[in-house]
């Protein structure tokens, strides 16, 4: 029997035996086996509103493992408002309505700190919650997630945001009056007019840009690994500090905000707004 003969019978036998498979699945009642096999999923979604006076609080804390939050400081509100959006996937709807029904958000008052948490399903996989939050401005905040972005704008208190997987990008006409941003696969984006304070900036991998008012003195400690740092305008003084590619210390002005910029790979920029 020829090469092509043997290949022929091969192919014919290969597709007898799949379609076999395939058969028994179905009869065995495990379709939704396929799906998994073939990358398919399900996904449900649902979103969520919920509130809680801001009387008497001076902290908010943010919490998410799966999801990106965005921040949002007003001064005509007295409430802090949620909006989470929640969204579950599995290799049925079944099971990704199952998840959704056990994903939720829980609000607690802890003395003058209200916390908000997300709360997931006890499969903890291919789910996230969303936050949009909108708070009074003046009010402190802390917002941490593992895997999403993290958005604040317009807060002026003490802001400190924190995720492993996300950029984060923080704007306000008047503040925040102290800054921490830390992600580890992210770049950083600053775009603010405050009038003094203190802004530590860390990331590992992404670039850092800060915006700030040309007449503010900053007084700035940058360090990358692997970018370069620009300046931008503005008369800098490098008078017992550091000038080079990689690493700079310098202050302009009277140095009203103290500046800390750190990236393992990527460029550090300033720009005057």
């Amino acid at each position: 029997m020829s090469n092509k003969w043997v290949k022929a019978l091969l192919v014919v036998l290969l597709t007898w035996l799949a379609l076999m498979s395939c058969q028994s699945i179905v009869r065995s009642g495990q379709v939704n086996l396929l799906p998994r096999l073939l990358g398919v999923d399900n996904w449900t979604e649902r979103n969520e509103t919920l509130s809680h006076p801001s009387a008497g609080l001076a902290e908010l804390v943010v919490e998410s493992q799966n999801g990106g939050i965005t921040l949002i400081g007003s001064d005509e509100t007295e409430d802090i408002t949620v909006e989470a959006h929640y969204r579950a996937q599995a290799s049925s709807e079944a099971a990704a309505n199952k998840k959704l029904e056990q994903m939720s958000t829980d609000i607690k008052q802890e003395g003058n700190k209200l916390v908000i948490r997300a709360i997931y399903s006890s499969a903890r996989t291919r789910e996230s919650i969303n936050y949009t939050v909108t708070l009074p401005r003046a009010l402190s905040v802390q917002a941490k997630t593992s895997n999403g972005g993290l958005e604040a704008t317009d807060l002026g208190g003490e802001v400190t945001l924190n995720t492993s997987n996300g950029r984060i990008i923080v704007s306000s006409e008047k503040g925040p009056r102290e800054l921490v941003a830390r992600t580890s696969n992210g770049s950083i984006t600053i775009n603010t007019v405050p009038e003094s304070g203190y802004y530590n900036l860390r990331t590992s991998n992404g670039s850092v840009k800060v915006k700030l008012p040309e007449e503010l003195g900053i007084s700035l400690s940058a360090k990358t690994s692997n970018g370069s740092i620009n300046l931008g305008s503005g008369q800098w003084s490098f008078d017992g500090g550091r000038l080079s590619k990689n690493q700079v210390d310098a202050e302009r002005g009277n140095g009203e905000l103290k500046l800390n910029i750190t990236t393992s790979n990527g460029s550090i920029t300033l720009q005057d707004d």
